[in-house]
Parts: structure tokens; C-alpha cells; sequence
């Protein structure tokens, strides 16, 4: 699968939000915050988890990219200053732009049972370049 140097990150935290979600609960009069898991089956978890995988290493080594451009602009500090700020700009575009040809897993809409689990929109968006409509 072609994907952006931009795109990864969202990918990241959407399937990272796939874990589950925090919902409060009364105990007595008392509130507290609980872990909800969704009910994902076996083999989705393991299709999250190696996409998940794969797109860390490439989110590692765009992080180290976009760092030592950040210093190479900055004369090895870490802050661009305000008059090379458009040449970095236009540098960083370059490097978000960039498409690589990552082994990612798709996943069928149907596994995610969207009917049982309250999987919020933005996170259904975020990993629709992952997304296949079996229906």
C-alpha cells in the first residue's frame, strides 16, 4: 500500500485508538474513570498490531528526517529561525508528500462491528485508508 509520510501519524493513533475507550461509572457516590475495551476478535487485533508496527519504524525514521532538517536549518539548534522558516517549509512539505510502499493489512469494515462498538468517527476516519467495505 502507497502511503504519504504524512498520513502515518494518523494511521498511528487511529489504530492506537482502536485499543478501547475510558467511559465514568459510579461506585456508590464515588466516579471513576474505567478502561473499556472493544470486542475485536483475535485475528483483527493481530492485523492492528503488526500495521502498527510496521508504520512506527517509518514514523521513526520521518521524526529523524524532519529532526535533522530542523537542524540543519537551525545551525544545529532546535528552532527554525524566522528567515529560513519558508525554505524549511518548503522542505518539510517535500518530506510530508513523500509516498512509500508500506505492507499494511486491510481491514473489512464488518470485523470492526461498529453496531456493538462505539468506534467514534474521527477514529473511523483516520484509518479509512485501511479500510475495506465488505458489506
Amino acid at each position: 500500500m502507497k502511503i504519504k509520510s504524512g498520513e502515518v501519524i494518523d494511521l498511528l493513533t487511529g489504530l492506537s485508538s482502536l485499543d478501547g475507550y475510558e467511559r465514568v461509572v459510579k461506585d456508590g457516590s464515588n466516579e471513576k474513570v474505567m478502561r473499556e475495551f472493544y470486542t475485536l476478535k483475535g485475528g483483527l487485533r493481530l492485523t492492528i498490531a503488526k500495521n502498527m508496527n510496521c508504520l512506527q519504524v517509518l514514523a521513526k525514521a520521518i521524526r529523524d528526517a524532519r529532526n535533522g532538517l530542523i537542524r540543519e536549518h537551525a545551525d544545529g539548534g532546535d528552532r527554525v529561525p524566522p528567515g529560513k522558516m519558508v525554505e524549511y517549509g518548503e522542505q518539510e512539505r517535500v518530506l510530508l508528500d513523500t509516498e512509500h510502499e508500506v505492507d499494511l493489512e486491510t481491514i473489512r469494515l464488518s470485523e470492526l462491528s461498529l453496531d456493538k462498538n462505539p468506534i467514534p468517527v474521527s477514529v473511523i476516519a483516520l484509518i479509512s485508508p485501511l479500510l475495506e467495505d465488505d458489506s
